[in-house]
């Protein structure tokens, strides 16, 4: 084998271990990243679970600043009856145009 293609041959080697080696890097690196992720979100759901737990402990003491189930429910009724009456109003809204409208139609004279 000739000089120059031995050293050709060994840049390519080098090249491609090179190459090998910063896939492997950035594979350990990204799967660090993710499992750091995975971590984060089990501390935030603790939290979220110590919060609520808190939350529901202050609930059943007593504590009028926070609200309770039956509050809840209670406001989801009241929204879900304002919902509903604003669809009957939108109802009598399109109603209302609709008669108008076709009054109006039977006013004009056709030739």
């Amino acid at each position: 084998m000739s000089h120059s293609g031995k050293r050709v041959l060994f840049g390519v080697t080098v090249a491609a271990a090179g190459v090998i080696y910063a896939v492997h890097y950035q594979q350990t690196f990204d799967r660090t990243e993710m499992h750091k992720g995975v971590l984060r979100d089990k501390a935030r759901q603790a939290a979220k679970k110590k919060e609520l737990r808190e939350a529901s402990q202050q609930a059943l003491d007593g504590n009028p600043g926070v609200p309770t189930t039956n509050d809840l429910e209670l406001d989801r009724l009241e929204i879900k009856g304002k919902q509903a009456r604003l669809a009957v109003m939108t109802e009598l809204e399109d109603e209302s145009r609709r008669v108008v409208g076709s009054e109006s139609r039977k006013g004009v004279k056709r030739r």
